[in-house]
């Protein structure tokens, strides 16, 4: 079994941008079918995992990629 992606950050395993890219290949592959996504920050979301993978200090949900429900007003 794959280990969660949250785990594999919190042990080293995979690095902030590594997880960012993993979650827009996954993306990439399945929304064209799926239509979940309206817009995707990608090159955004890559620069701020880079800039978080050369912090030293790392909060609970350090690097952890996550989506907003179109619900919720983001502006």
């Amino acid at each position: 079994m794959k280990q969660k992606l949250s785990s594999r950050l919190f042990s080293g395993t995979i690095s902030a941008e590594q997880a960012v890219a993993e979650c827009i290949a996954a993306i990439t592959e399945r929304d064209n079918d799926i239509k979940s996504f309206v817009h995707l920050r990608q090159d955004a979301a890559l620069t701020e995992a880079r800039a978080l993978d050369r912090r030293h200090e790392k909060g609970p949900l350090h690097g952890v990629p996550f989506a907003v429900k179109d619900m919720i007003d983001t502006a």
